[in-house]
């Protein structure tokens, strides 16, 4: 959807939609503001809202952990084309907060809100991830540190993750690191596939070279976003 041609940004929300459609049903428990039995759906538009704001705020978060942090000028940016990016997964202008400012205090909002709770199956999500899902590559421990702090106390507390002195060390050495490190990866490297695939498709290269294919085959499973096959 960002990477791809725009038939095939296209033919992929429409794909979105379809899986969206098919999630449906009520919930197994009361969650926050949320009774038992509650009907849900994953398109609904608050549910499209919040999850294109994830999105687009971890991103600003992971990058202002590593780098130095986005002017007031490029979040306005930022957020503007991440608002035509909206439109993908059926989002209009008029569903989404009109800047910069406005995203954040909606963040800030629904933070503060008892909407954001954290479920018996959230739970269960949270600890597959941190158990290394179906790869048998398992998150270090100054991962889970940097996630624990990035969230909001009552969340955190929520997925039952710690956050004392010990992981708050593991947070502080990893930033070391990454901040010291990460800058100094060459650009062939720190980008993902796709994005450099993108990039040669502007200028006017129908096909990835080798170090792209190759790099697309470790962040995709594939040599080139067009090719379907494994």
């Amino acid at each position: 959807m960002v990477f791809g041609s725009l038939d095939k940004a296209l033919a992929a929300a429409r794909h979105l939609y379809r899986r969206h459609a098919t999630i449906v049903g009520v919930l197994p428990e009361a969650s926050g503001p949320f009774a038992l039995g509650t009907t849900y759906c994953a398109n609904d538009l608050s549910a499209l809202r919040w999850v294109h704001a994830t999105l687009t705020e971890s991103a600003v978060i992971a990058h202002d952990l590593a780098l130095p942090p986005l002017s007031v000028e490029e979040c306005e940016q930022y957020w503007s084309e991440s608002r035509l990016f909206g439109a993908l997964f059926g989002l209009t202008s008029a569903d989404l907060p009109a800047d910069w400012a406005s995203f954040v205090a909606y963040n800030q909002a629904m933070v503060q809100s008892d909407t954001l709770s954290v479920s018996t199956a959230a739970r269960h999500v949270a600890a597959q991830i941190f158990a290394g899902g179906p790869s048998w590559l398992r998150p270090p421990r100054w991962y889970l540190a940097l996630t624990a702090r990035t969230l909001p106390e009552r969340l955190r507390v929520g997925f039952g993750l710690t956050f004392d002195e010990r992981e708050n060390r593991a947070a502080d050495r990893a930033l070391a690191w990454i901040r010291r490190v990460y800058p100094k990866v060459p650009a062939r490297l720190r980008y993902v596939g796709p994005y450099q695939e993108a990039q040669a498709r502007l200028r006017g290269k129908q096909q990835p070279d080798w170090a792209t294919r190759c790099l697309n085959r470790a962040w995709i499973g594939r040599p080139q976003l067009d090719d379907h096959r494994k």
